[in-house]
């Protein structure tokens, strides 16, 4: 199991790896040749895109929750049955999605966006296809997690984004924007087709082709992902809702660069996020066998997060201006602040994870659709407040803050739940860590103050001052107990 997981998380970084790489290419390419408009219609067309995948009511969460329940108790045949009828269902879901939900999306997006319709239609006729297939290939991506088989699929998938990567470059210089979305449908092609070839080689009871559909497993994967999708519906509103109050108040110009900083930062957070991927399908299978040991394993990785991969997000910050110059070939102080607003934002995304994880693999959704529920809420007040006072940068602002606060909010709920201590987890060396990041914020004003201004002094100043007091206010006990001798 020790070798798996670590294989897993192997491929899983790899993978992350090469996104990037290919992200910071490509992005670099649309920014010079098309220009950061062109991006952030294209951003804001597949973010309203997303609202198909409410069609799919939740299914490929479901497959790995029951497939890794079945396969820890050897029952292959009724897990093949299982997965067959959740992918003739999900084909059926897809039709649906594409009959209804597009027609309300171009709706809202043709009010939302006055330029430049021909090319807005354009994006969402064929975004429309390339989003219905990746709701196909997520049910067959699905079984992967379930048989903690990842690396197979990051196989599968780096095959697919390497094509996609060289494609999109071809196709720009031809087709403009619409190159990248032509690559994307090629790309969720390749991923869809090699699911179906690779799956039957490690899970020998499913057919190429799905030809069994049973009501009763119907049934009992719908019980489950219904509130599954529930659990993830209003957090997935929050996406289209930003973009859409940053295109109101700041333009498409602004989003184009909120995508840039935004896809950046989560894939530098998604490092961790996918290598702890791989423990979803193992504390499905603990619930089963060892629920004490499920606790031991997220208080590792808890532990771990805290004491070095949120300093990471933090430094990731530092290095705002720098990405800047090197990425967009200028300093701009609008792409740098949001780099370092939402490292802050997404390092506290990653803290969460492994207590959303626990929840998922519990079956414990309702304090998920509760908490995204008071994010959803959040987002939409802080964001609009915002944006009335300060433009699209205060929608920034406002946002950002609100998943902040929700993203730590899952955390202390679960952990009050489960009577797991929430700060005694905290070593002293690690608050140690915050306070010297706290300093070292401080100290970097300084030396942007002659590039980057007012503003980013201000920014700088109130992140350092921000890191300083939490860091002193929640290790005064720790600090006291070393003065004093004692153990920390």
């Amino acid at each position: 199991m020790r070798k798996l997981i670590l294989k897993n998380s192997f491929f899983s970084v790899t993978q992350m790896l090469l996104k990037m790489a290919f992200l910071f290419i490509l992005y670099r390419i649309i920014y010079r040749e098309l220009g950061v408009e062109e991006l952030g219609l294209w951003s804001l067309t597949y973010a309203f895109l997303s609202f198909l995948d409410y069609a799919s009511l939740g299914i490929p969460g479901g497959i790995v929750k029951f497939v890794a329940q079945y396969a820890a108790r050897k029952k292959y045949t009724e897990c093949s049955e299982l997965v067959q009828t959740s992918i003739m269902m999900m084909f059926g879901l897809s039709c649906m999605a594409l009959l209804i939900g597009y027609p309300i999306v171009r709706l809202l997006l043709l009010q939302l966006v006055d330029s430049d319709t021909t090319l807005l239609l354009e994006l969402l006729n064929l975004g429309a296809i390339a989003f219905i297939l990746q709701m196909i290939y997520n049910s067959y991506v699905s079984v992967y997690d379930g048989f903690n088989q990842i690396y197979r699929r990051n196989i599968v998938s780096m095959v697919g984004e390497t094509i996609h990567f060289i494609l999109s470059i071809v196709f720009i210089f031809r087709f403009g924007i619409i190159g990248v979305v032509y690559a994307k449908i090629i790309e969720h092609l390749i991923i869809l087709i090699g699911a179906v070839f690779v799956i039957p080689t490690f899970f020998k009871e499913m057919p190429y082709i799905p030809r069994v559909f049973k009501a009763k497993y119907l049934r009992e994967i719908l019980g489950y992902s219904l509130h599954f999708k529930v659990a993830g519906l209003m957090a997935s509103l929050v996406n289209p809702l930003l973009r859409a109050l940053i295109n109101h108040y700041g333009g498409l110009g602004l989003v184009g660069y909120y995508e840039m900083a935004q896809k950046l930062v989560h894939k530098f957070s998604r490092l961790v996020a996918v290598a702890l991927q791989s423990l979803f399908p193992t504390i499905a299978a603990l619930k089963e066998t060892d629920p004490d040991k499920m606790y031991t394993v997220y208080t590792m990785v808890f532990r771990v997060i805290l004491s070095a991969v949120y300093p990471a997000m933090l430094l990731f910050g530092f290095a705002a201006p720098f990405i800047s110059l090197v990425w967009l070939g200028e300093m701009s102080i609008i792409f740098s602040a949001l780099v370092v607003v939402l490292s802050i934002t997404y390092g506290s995304e990653i803290i969460k994870f492994p207590a959303r994880l626990c929840m998922f693999g519990l079956g414990e959704l309702k304090w998920i659709q509760i908490t995204n529920g008071i994010t959803l809420a959040l987002v939409t007040f802080l964001g609009s407040v915002g944006g009335v006072f300060f433009d699209g940068v205060g929608v920034v602002a406002g946002t950002s803050i609100a998943l902040f606060i929700s993203f730590n909010l899952l955390t202390v709920v679960f952990h009050r739940i489960h009577h797991i201590p929430l700060f005694s987890l905290i070593s002293l060396k690690t608050k140690l860590v915050y306070l010297f990041l706290g300093i070292l914020y401080i100290l970097l004003v300084h030396l942007y103050r002659g590039s980057f201004g007012d503003y980013f002094l201000t920014l700088y100043g109130g992140i350092g001052t921000t890191a300083l007091i939490l860091v002193v206010a929640g290790a005064h006990k720790d600090m006291r107990m070393l003065i004093q001798g004692k153990k920390a």
